[in-house]
């Protein structure tokens, strides 16, 4: 729509001067890339906080757009540019890029829910650490990207506390721990890529895995 732009651009402005903390996210895609220096520009202009380049997940609305998704080179190259314009504007805004190199998540498999807790160097939670509310009340494990076979459960018909400590051991919750180990050894231990885009990889998985031809379960659901 004609001046959404703008718009979104005076909003940011006077919740800054209101002294309201202030992230942007930048899709990352093969028809934005030339934008990252102007991104970092326009979030300094702003005095934004953090800015978060996150590539093009091909789901959603933006399903059928494969063809705009980067591959694990372009990735690389992402990730250096952003290196690149930390080190120019040193003291500027939090540059954060979805990216993993294969290195760190050789080191820390927990990085791709790839161990649990009974298995995890770091002892952290078999709960998902993070989760994602669709319009319509689902409630998804990871990201918006994730099958909705492997969801929690609805909000509609259950607290989300009871989901949350209800989800650890459940069926969908042990086979995205399989998923995840399955994919981590295929695509990290067993993968050549410096550069890798774990959550296009998992939501891929997730979509082409059996479950997400089998009844959907999860609290609340039914």
């Amino acid at each position: 729509m004609p001046g959404t732009f703008d718009r979104a651009v005076r909003g940011i402005r006077e919740a800054v001067e209101w002294g309201i903390p202030v992230w942007l996210k930048f899709v990352v895609s093969r028809r934005s890339l030339e934008y990252l220096p102007w991104a970092v520009e326009e979030t300094l202009a702003l005095r934004v906080q953090k800015l978060l380049f996150t590539f093009l997940v091909p789901e959603g609305r933006a399903r059928g757009l494969q063809q705009l998704c980067l591959t694990p080179a372009e990735y690389l190259g992402v990730l250096r540019e952003v290196t690149r314009l930390r080190g120019t504007h040193l003291g500027g805004p939090d540059l954060e890029l979805k990216v993993r190199l294969r290195r760190d998540l050789l080191a820390h498999p927990c990085q791709a829910g790839a161990c649990d807790a009974s298995q995890c160097h770091r002892g952290l939670s078999p709960v998902p650490r993070s989760l994602h509310v669709t319009a319509d009340g689902d409630v998804l494990p990871l990201g918006y990207y994730v099958h909705p076979s492997y969801r929690l459960g609805h909000l509609g018909k259950a607290r989300l506390r009871e989901m949350v400590a209800a989800y650890p051991g459940s069926p969908q919750h042990r086979d995205l721990l399989r998923l995840c180990r399955e994919t981590y050894r295929s695509a990290v231990v067993e993968g050549a890529e410096e550069a890798v885009h774990w959550n296009h990889l998992i939501g891929r998985a997730t979509r082409e895995h059996p479950r997400a031809a089998a009844p959907v379960e999860g609290v609340g659901v039914g």
